[in-house]
């Protein structure tokens, strides 16, 4: 028996040190796109951003990477010398929106073909590795595979000072004989387009883009990709907290922030200015979708002063694939709000408060789907519930403060403040 522990043990040891070896390089710029264009590196090169805009990543969560508009976005990063070692890899995610019609457009590029490298695609869609070395150009490789439209891959680019190594989601799709160490550069890293003719902007996203001052291994690429390929567990707690202290940040670690552009700020319950979202007929308040806020079971959280039921029909004060995805709450002119779900696949379970709001007052409304049943309480107090079983279904719908973001209708006249969801009842 001990022999066999020891035995056991020593495997273990042995698959804990070769995991290890598989992330023992750490990247010269480490550009992961949360919320910014800083380089995580201990380099610190961080990139200026031109046009580009946060999107979600390739798990759905919001502002983790950048989009590119395909006309002028661009992301550049500085020149600088841990860029220019002999041998390099280049590691990213990309998801294009579109191929060019003609020529290429530039998903990275330090040198270009001019001096360095560069990673461009063409109309075909597999992108081409250019590498210049030992002063001579140019070595060019397709992956032979191309890019899929709309989806997300990992790709890895790999001059070893022997070859030109294309992979494609943690697996080799083509490599090509490229002798001589890279030649060095003095034009700057750039980002989804050409920074030395400021010209050939990608129309897509990019994620996670890191470089590598040493060729990594196709075991190590295979490790990148599979450790990157990770979904990240997001705990259970709140997902989207709006406070409206004086803006639409969002002040969960998620950092969804709502555009509220088109509504007022004013006094909340407390008598404090500026500090409340003021919405009328004319407000469009939204904030991105997020794979955070499409939990199973959720409970959504706020404060609510009508300033007028509507005379007819409904006004939504809040909204998240509505009734045709995911769950909407709304307002008729009877006063008692209506928290509409849509679980399983079908459409939809209809609870209204039984209890009307007052006009000119502040409520605490809290709505709650826990798989067996919506709930409703007022000013900590249950008011209503129902039956209603079976997980809340995803969207990919915006998620709407004051109006229905699907249909571009339904406002709401009032004021909202402190709307929390949380991704569990």
């Amino acid at each position: 028996m001990k022999r066999r522990l020891q035995t056991t043990h020593l495997l273990v040891c042995c698959w804990l040190i070769a995991a290890v070896g598989a992330f023992a390089q750490t990247p010269v710029a480490n550009y992961d796109f949360s919320g910014s264009a800083k380089d995580k590196s201990s380099f610190g090169n961080d990139a200026s951003v031109n046009g580009a805009t946060l999107t979600q990543d390739r798990f759905g969560l919001p502002n983790n990477a950048f989009a590119f508009d395909g006309t002028q976005s661009a992301i550049r990063a500085g020149n600088a010398a841990q860029l220019n070692s002999p041998n390099a890899t280049i590691s990213f995610w990309v998801k294009p929106d579109a191929f060019p019609v003609q020529g290429e457009v530039y998903l990275l590029s330090h040198g270009g073909y001019q001096e360095r490298w560069k990673i461009s695609l063409p109309g075909h869609g597999k992108p081409v590795f250019t590498t210049h070395s030992g002063g001579a150009c140019c070595s060019d490789l397709d992956s032979g595979t191309p890019l899929t439209l709309n989806a997300w891959t990992h790709v890895v680019m790999v001059h070893d000072g022997t070859q030109d190594i294309i992979y494609f989601n943690g697996v080799q799709v083509n490599a090509k004989n490229a002798a001589g160490a890279l030649d060095a550069t003095t034009y700057p890293l750039g980002i989804g387009y050409d920074p030395i003719n400021n010209d050939y902007s990608f129309d897509g996203s990019l994620d996670e883009v890191q470089l590598f001052d040493v060729a990594l291994s196709a075991a190590q690429v295979a490790a990148l990709y599979a450790n990157q390929n990770t979904a990240p567990v997001v705990a259970q707690g709140k997902v989207a907290d709006y406070t409206f202290s004086g803006d639409g940040t969002d002040e969960s670690t998620f950092s969804n922030h709502a555009d509220v552009s088109t509504a007022s700020l004013t006094t909340d319950r407390f008598g404090y200015g500026n500090s409340a979202l003021d919405v009328n007929d004319a407000s469009s308040v939204r904030a991105s979708n997020g794979s955070q806020l499409n939990s199973p079971t959720t409970t959504i959280s706020f404060w609510v002063k009508p300033d007028a039921f509507p005379v007819s029909g409904e006004a939504y004060l809040l909204s998240f694939g509505g009734y045709q995805e995911r769950f909407k709450i709304s307002l008729p002119g009877h006063g008692k709000p209506v928290f509409t779900t849509h679980s399983n696949g079908t459409c939809c379970s209809d609870l209204d408060s039984g209890t009307p709001l007052t006009v000119g007052t502040w409520t605490h409304v809290v709505m709650v789907h826990d798989g067996m049943k919506d709930i409703i309480y007022f000013n900590g107090v249950k008011v209503n519930e129902k039956a209603s079983v079976g997980a809340l279904d995803p969207t990919t719908k915006p998620l709407g403060i004051g109006y229905d973001p699907i249909d571009n209708n339904n406002r709401f006249d009032g004021a909202l403040d402190d709307i929390g969801i949380y991704n569990y009842p």
